[in-house]
């Protein structure tokens, strides 16, 4: 039998074919009423609707229609691998920092350790995305990819790695909007990827802002 939330994720879908881009679709608590059924699963279907990139959310604001391109495409590549294997890169930041919560929950370390973030733009003959890449500092060094040109290079280094990926259609941050040559409020895809050693232990956690007029296959 097919779950409810599987259903409801089904019929959402249908619904939303011919609904404009960046449509509002019910809240929650709408659908949970219109089809008799719990929040919890109305959220889990719209959960299960963003990360394929058929929604996305806008803090404060609601649930929205996402534009086609982003739907999730099956391929053999990760995609933090694809780009860095076919465009040139240019580093904007690189620094060690310590003492941010947010940085040290990614990479599962205490507030006082020390890891180090990078801002790169990837880029063909216009800008293809943006990663900020977070590394933990210690393993960094064990592997050697503690220096600029090895970061800049870092899918060469990790063959061997578990990733795990989660992609998030979102309105592109206004900091990164120029840079990528897009207009501010435009949608784009959001790929986090999470990269383990062979033995568990979180290396780096990676958010790539893909430009929406670059095709790119991904990984499930």
């Amino acid at each position: 039998m097919i779950p409810l939330y599987k259903q409801l994720a089904d019929k959402i879908k249908a619904d939303i074919q011919n609904i404009e881009v960046n449509a509002p679709i019910l809240s929650e608590r709408d659908l949970a009423v219109k089809y008799n059924i719990s929040r919890m699963t109305a959220r889990k279907a719209i959960d299960e609707l963003v990360n394929d990139g058929y929604l996305y959310r806008d803090t404060n604001k609601g649930t929205f229609v996402s534009d086609s391109k982003l739907h999730k495409q099956i391929n053999s590549n990760w995609v933090f691998s694809s780009i860095g294997e076919t465009c040139k890169s240019n580093i904007i930041y690189f620094d060690i920092k310590k003492e941010d919560i947010k940085v040290a929950e990614l990479l599962s370390i205490s507030g006082e350790d020390y890891f180090i973030r990078v801002v790169k733009v990837n880029y063909n003959d216009k800008p293809v995305s943006i990663d900020e890449i977070y590394i933990n500092q210690f393993l960094a060094k064990e592997k050697r990819i503690d220096n600029r040109e090895n970061i800049a290079n870092i899918h060469k280094f990790i063959e061997g790695f578990a990733i795990k990926q989660k992609f998030t259609p979102i309105i592109v941050p206004i900091k990164y909007a120029a840079m990528l040559h897009v207009k501010v409020n435009s949608l784009l895809m959001r790929v986090d990827c999470e990269i383990l050693t062979k033995n568990g232990q979180k290396f780096a956690h990676i958010i790539s802002y893909i430009n929406e007029n670059y095709e790119v296959a991904v990984t499930l």
